[in-house]
C-alpha cells in the first residue's frame, strides 16, 4: 500500500465513531448492500482494484449523484464485502507542499466543508484537529503522534469522515472524505 493510502487508512479508523443518529448519508441513488454490478452502472471507468477474501475494491467516476454534490481528484473507491457496498472514499483535493500556501488551502477547504457538513449532518460525533507548528505539515498528519485533522459524522446508516491525510516524505496531502456504513458491532 503507498504511504498515503496507509494514512488516509489510518485517518479513518483513528476517527470512526459510533452515536446519535442524524440525517441522511449524502448520496441519493447508491444504498449499502448495492451490488458491485449496480454501481458498475452508475459509474464511468469502473475497474476492480483489489480482490481479498470476501472483500472487493472497484473505483470509479460517479456519472451523477456525487456525494453532497462535491467535485473530486481521483476517482471514487469503492468497498464491498459479500458483495455488497460497504464504504465510499472520496479525494476531494489533492495537495503538493511545494506549492505556496498549500496549507493554509488544505485547511481553509477543510474548514469550508467540515461547516457544510454540520449543515447536513449535525454536530461532528468525533474532531481531532492538532499538529505541531513548525514541522512540515504534511508529514506531521501522516504520523498520528505528531497531528491529525478531521472530523467524523454518524448518520442513522453511515459514518461519514472528512480528514486531511498527509505523506510520510511531507512532499503531498489529500483532503478526503470516506463514507461508511454503520454496522451493528
Amino acid at each position: 500500500m503507498k504511504p498515503l493510502a496507509l494514512a488516509i487508512t489510518a485517518a479513518t479508523m483513528a476517527l470512526a465513531s459510533t452515536a446519535s443518529a442524524a440525517p441522511a448519508s449524502g448520496f441519493t441513488t447508491l444504498s449499502w448492500g448495492d451490488s458491485p454490478k449496480r454501481v458498475a452502472a452508475l459509474n464511468t471507468g469502473y475497474k476492480m482494484q483489489y480482490k481479498f477474501s470476501d472483500n472487493l475494491t472497484y473505483q470509479g467516476s460517479p456519472k451523477s449523484d456525487l456525494f453532497m454534490k462535491l467535485r473530486t481528484a481521483a476517482p471514487y473507491r469503492y468497498v464491498f464485502f459479500k458483495n455488497g457496498l460497504y464504504s465510499v472514499h472520496m479525494d476531494l483535493a489533492l495537495f503538493d507542499s511545494r506549492q505556496a500556501h498549500s496549507q493554509l488551502n488544505a485547511l481553509l477547504k477543510y474548514n469550508t466543508l467540515k461547516d457544510e457538513m454540520v449543515k447536513q449532518f449535525g454536530k461532528p460525533t468525533s474532531v481531532v484537529e492538532h499538529y505541531t507548528e513548525g514541522k512540515p505539515f504534511f508529514a506531521c498528519i501522516y504520523d498520528e503522534n505528531c497531528g491529525m485533522m478531521g472530523s467524523s459524522f454518524t448518520t442513522a446508516t453511515s459514518n461519514v469522515t472528512l480528514f486531511i491525510a498527509g505523506s510520510e516524505n511531507g512532499a503531498e496531502g489529500a483532503l478526503s472524505v470516506h463514507v461508511e456504513e454503520l454496522r451493528d458491532q
